[in-house]
């Protein structure tokens, strides 16, 4: 018999880290769709599921061949049984085995005579599930399909965690975005931030007052629209210097009224954690006159 690798089960938190994933009840989606695929052509079978076990109830995230269903009692899950051992759970004939003899899904639809499920795990142990697969005959996996069940088991765990990550850099990014947008609300700095190519992407309250302008003036347009004719362009994130430090520049910026005030601008480039630029970032200083003598300033574009 094989021996126990992962810890007893706790229910309690097998449930809590289930509803973390924010999984259940959720649509199709295509890593899933592709291993009960698969598990359907390896192992020959009619049937093939990703079934999550609930409190009451297994859920189907992924449904191969078992049309217009997508949820069962847990109290008729054969799944419920398997995320309580280490290895594929596998029902040669559902009509001998004393657990599953008198099972509504056994005698009647969809008439499981044959079940194989292999236990999705998260990193940390936790059983969520199962990769299986149904058939309506009695049969038997052969080694190669229930080592390959175990693969795909192993990947689907993986699955739900990649998915798990990018919820939660999407909460972030929600969230970072909106604790921005507080702060340019907020701030007295006149601040603006541009997408690579120049184009307005967020500005101060402060930035839009001392101007004239709404955002619906400014947002989406380049912020070349708003400096003087003759100003310098700042170096390109793919060019030498543009990725890195700060760059200034010595402009006019005009006003909606058709005045304009002498500035200068200070601005970096951001990056993502793998160094990729993804926007600028700045703001603008109001100046009596030009600094003199200006600094050398990049080449015009």
């Amino acid at each position: 018999m094989k021996s126990s690798t992962h810890p007893p089960l706790d229910e309690a938190h097998r449930i809590d880290r289930l509803r973390s994933l924010a999984v259940l009840d959720t649509g199709p989606e295509a890593l899933f769709d592709s291993l009960v695929q698969v598990a359907q052509r390896v192992c020959r079978a009619p049937i093939a599921l990703v079934s999550l076990v609930d409190v009451d109830r297994q859920w189907f995230k992924a449904n191969a061949g078992l049309h217009g269903i997508s949820e069962s009692p847990r109290n008729s899950s054969f799944c419920a049984h398997a995320i309580q051992g280490e290895d594929v759970m596998q029902v040669c004939d559902a009509r001998r085995d004393a657990r599953f003899a008198h099972n509504p899904l056994v005698l009647g639809a969809p008439h499981i005579r044959f079940y194989a499920g292999a236990v999705i795990r998260l990193n940390d142990g936790t059983p969520l599930g199962t990769l299986c697969v149904v058939d309506r005959r009695p049969r038997k996996l052969n080694p190669a399909q229930l080592a390959t069940l175990r693969d795909l088991a192993i990947a689907a765990g993986h699955g739900l965690e990649f998915r798990e990550e990018g919820l939660r850099s999407l909460e972030l990014a929600t969230l970072a975005h909106a604790q921005q947008e507080r702060l340019y609300a907020l701030t007295p700095a006149a601040l603006f931030q541009t997408d690579l190519t120049g184009r307005i992407q967020l500005v101060s309250q402060a930035w839009l007052e001392q101007l004239g302008y709404t955002s619906r003036d400014v947002l989406g347009r380049p912020l070349a629209d708003f400096l003087s004719a003759d100003h310098c362009a700042w170096p390109s994130p793919e060019t030498p210097g543009g990725k890195a430090g700060s760059d200034s520049l010595y402009s006019a910026l005009r006003r909606k009224d058709g005045t304009s005030i002498k500035v200068r601008i200070s601005s970096m480039v951001e990056c993502d954690p793998q160094g990729a630029p993804i926007h600028r970032v700045g703001a603008f200083e109001e100046l009596a006159s030009y600094t003199s003598p200006e600094p050398q300033l990049p080449a015009r574009v």
